[in-house]
């Protein structure tokens, strides 16, 4: 028996052909087409009947072909990601075939990403460009690699890239893995707050799921501009604030960096630790002014010293210690 079916609307077309014969049963093909990009299924399968109904389960199907093309924004939407996207474009291809007992698996996925917004850290990326493959011989001891790059030459560079050890696929077993990223004059957004130009590194490596990875680095703050924080919308519902993983990173800046509202001007530095304190983040370390104003009761008041403590805890808990000197300027009127 063969089925041939087909659709189309106004930008995009739908073919769908099936063959069954005897116990087997193959999809010939189900393709879209969407402006001109094809997306596409095929598999055999066999053993499928059992009596009077289909069993189309995982250990039927012989091989299978998935290719997609120009996936956007809904995929990150739909799937549990820490990360969402505007302006995304995702193309992917996936073959499994099966022999007796064993089996092959191949994967192959890019995509380009006008913003991407990792919801766990509060950090929005530009001009994103991501690539995954499996198998991959690149690096031995690994058979699994990820790229991903982001940055213009206004906002600066950050590049990301990540090895794994893929034991198992069914059921998943990870072996060993890394993360090894680079920043360089990025600028990055701080919902609420404002923006910091940086340059640093961050690395990772862990063995299994099991194992609690630690995310570690150092940053160098080279200039900025924040003000108080100010509550952010978001479509989480909420939590215990936990990360998945630990924090060990060292940031310092020398100073321009700026803290900025209608009653201060004040140019910063500091040096923090961000770590994790019972899985959740928090920061040991200082940040004191370089020099600057504060205007109270109408009147410019000079930093000569001016630090504030943070002590980790969660919530961590400041100590502030300033002086000032308040500028008087005299007017003399002759007659």
């Amino acid at each position: 028996m063969i089925l041939r079916m087909t659709g189309s609307s106004r930008n995009s077309k739908r073919v769908f052909t099936f063959t069954a014969e005897n116990n087997a049963f193959n999809v010939n093909g189900i393709y879209a087409w969407n402006d001109g990009v094809r997306s596409g299924l095929q598999m055999k399968a066999r053993d499928i009947w059992a009596g009077t109904d289909v069993s189309l389960l995982f250990d039927k199907i012989q091989w299978l072909e998935l290719e997609v093309n120009n996936i956007g924004d809904w995929l990150f939407y739909v799937l549990p990601s820490p990360v969402k996207t505007m302006g995304a474009s995702v193309s992917a291809r996936i073959e499994y075939e099966r022999f007796n007992s064993d089996y092959t698996f191949e994967i192959q996925a890019s995509a380009r990403i006008n913003r991407l917004y990792i919801t766990v850290l509060g950090i929005e990326l530009p001009n994103v460009n991501f690539y995954m493959n499996y198998p991959d011989s690149t690096e031995r001891g690994y058979n699994a690699r990820l790229t991903l790059g982001s940055g213009s030459e206004n906002t600066g560079n950050f590049s990301s890239s990540s090895q794994a050890e893929i034991v198992s696929l069914f059921p998943f077993e990870l072996g060993n893995y890394n993360l090894s990223s680079t920043l360089s004059d990025m600028e990055i957004a701080i919902p609420g707050m404002g923006a910091v130009i940086c340059s640093g590194t961050l690395s990772s490596n862990a063995n299994g799921l099991e194992e609690r990875p630690v995310l570690s680095g150092q940053i160098q703050i080279l200039q900025g501009a924040v003000g108080i924080p100010q509550p952010v919308s978001t479509t989480s519902s909420g939590g215990s604030g936990e990360l998945p993983f630990d924090l060990s990173i060292d940031v310092a800046g020398t100073g321009d960096l700026w803290f900025r509202t209608n009653f201060a001007d004040i140019e910063m530095a500091l040096k923090l630790r961000i770590f994790t304190l019972e899985r959740k983040p928090t920061v040991n370390g200082y940040v004191s002014a370089v020099r600057g104003r504060i205007t109270l009761l109408q009147r410019d008041f000079q930093i000569v010293e001016g630090r504030v403590n943070i002590i980790q805890g969660n919530p961590p808990v400041m100590q502030l210690n300033v002086t000032m000197v308040l500028d008087l300027i005299c007017k003399h009127m002759y007659t």
